[in-house]
């Protein structure tokens, strides 16, 4: 990776002298056909894609809408029991963990069913009422998730818990953690936005513990910036890049200053990176942290992104605020990637369930077979049980 350091060194330099902003030639006209849609909804905190489903969570108020990002139209409406705010959905789709502000605990719904669990409650070392700030469901388990938490009416947040979907399964860290992540179903990431330290941390995890393992201050610099990863790569919200096995520093994405709040999202599929920020989307390059292109959004955009993140193949979804509203939109028309969709019932991968699904789906209820999409009532087998819920998605289309 030194020579990625050394190509963006070299970049920035360039652009320095021709006070120009680095692309590359071939690629400078990637986002100029973006399109917007986007609606508001009243209060919301978080948003999340389920790509089992191919449908938008939306926390607020005391709900969880359902949004169909074909279209952003609220499908569904789940009354959770209190102001949910931050969100994690589980591996494999089958769960939504989320924090219940006013409630002070987490629980978890699940979309199929529509059950809710129990409300946990969340208590750090220092006294006070406390709230989810973040929430990450770890890789390999449908119920095992971890809280950073919050209190209220105080300095005092990142506190760590892990839960089982019914409890508290480990003694809390006070660790400082505000924004957390897994890269992996054994290494969690945090990152403390909250302090000057700023420290990033690597945590091992045994599926019922953590412990941390590597401390690095001062790498990532900013309040209230978040971080998203993956296996190799660390982002930073503020445009920086590393190595999650070593916390050490990979690069810049090459951005003009940087910037006071935004939302980035890896395309793995691409090794592509999206960041949007000021009303402004950018495309950059993983192995050289280069700018691909840029565009500028229309003004009825939020200029205040929280979160960015894959909507369907070759789609992003974005939450935001303008100052009055919140606003959930989608962006289409950038360049097409896979998103990982593995949608429910879609046997024959047309990203549709139709017709043509029937016929596939008959074959592996004969022969046994158990590709994920065609366990539409996610308990693990393929069998007739699956029938009714893949009925009823095929009437849904």
């Amino acid at each position: 990776m030194k020579n990625h350091k050394l190509v963006f060194l070299l970049s920035v330099v360039v652009s320095v002298l021709a006070n120009t902003t680095i692309s590359y030639g071939q690629f400078d006209e990637l986002l100029d056909n973006a399109t917007i849609q986007q609606i508001a909804i009243n209060g919301a905190d978080d948003l999340i894609y389920d790509k089992f489903r191919n449908r938008l969570y939306v926390s607020g108020s005391i709900f969880i809408r359902t949004v169909d990002p074909k279209t952003l139209e609220v499908v569904d409406t789940a009354n959770v029991g209190g102001r949910a705010n931050q969100m994690a959905i589980s591996e494999n789709g089958k769960r939504v963990f989320f924090g219940v502000d006013d409630l002070r605990g987490v629980r978890f719904w699940e979309p199929r069913t529509d059950d809710l669990g129990p409300v946990i409650e969340l208590e750090t070392f220092d006294p006070g009422d406390s709230v989810a700030e973040d929430i990450a469901a770890a890789p390999g388990t449908e119920s095992t998730f971890v809280v950073s938490m919050d209190i209220v009416n105080s300095s005092g947040d990142g506190d760590l818990a892990v839960f089982d979907g019914f409890q508290e399964i480990s003694p809390r860290i006070s660790a400082s953690a505000n924004s957390i992540v897994f890269v992996n179903e054994s290494t969690m990431i945090s990152y403390n936005n909250g302090s000057t330290a700023h420290n990033l941390d690597r945590w091992s995890f045994d599926g019922q513990s953590l412990q941390r393992e590597q401390t690095i201050q001062h790498l990532f610099d900013g309040f209230n910036h978040k971080i998203e990863g993956n296996e190799s790569t660390i982002f930073f919200t503020r445009c920086s890049a590393a190595d999650p096995l070593t916390l050490m520093g990979l690069g810049m994405f090459n951005v003009n200053g940087f910037p006071t709040s935004g939302a980035v999202e890896y395309i793995p599929s691409e090794n592509i990176t999206y960041f949007m920020s000021g009303r402004r989307l950018r495309l950059f390059d993983n192995e050289t942290f280069l700018l691909l292109d840029e565009v500028q959004l229309p003004e009825n955009v939020p200029s205040s992104i929280s979160v960015l993140t894959v909507a369907g193949n070759g789609r992003l979804a974005y939450l935001g605020f303008d100052g009055i509203q919140f606003l959930v939109g989608t962006i289409e028309g950038i360049p097409d990637f896979d998103s990982g969709l593995t949608l429910l019932g879609d046997i024959d991968g047309n990203c549709e369930v139709d017709l043509l699904d029937v016929a596939a789906f008959v074959e592996l209820l004969v022969n046994n077979l158990f590709p994920i999409e065609a366990d539409v009532n996610q308990d693990g087998v393929v069998n007739v049980l699956d029938v009714p819920e893949f009925v009823e998605l095929l009437n849904a289309g």
